[in-house]
């Protein structure tokens, strides 16, 4: 969870308590409204290649910054 609650980046959901009770660990995280996906999605035109390219490298980018 120390690590987790560290980690600031755009495309990374932002960590925002930890509530311990009687034996049970509730997460909180930050409220998302609509991710990329699900708002292209749900679009009536659908994903189209550059926005699949989006989506693709800015989760690439998130993992690369995990990776470090």
């Amino acid at each position: 969870l120390k690590i987790i609650s560290a980690l600031d980046h755009p495309n990374i959901v932002q960590l925002k308590e930890v509530i311990r009770q009687n034996g049970d660990i509730r997460i909180v995280f930050e409220y998302v409204n609509e991710n990329l996906l699900e708002l292209y999605e749900s679009s009536k035109i659908g994903v189209n290649e550059n926005q699949r390219k989006c989506i693709l490298y800015q989760t690439a980018f998130a993992l690369e910054y995990l990776h470090t």
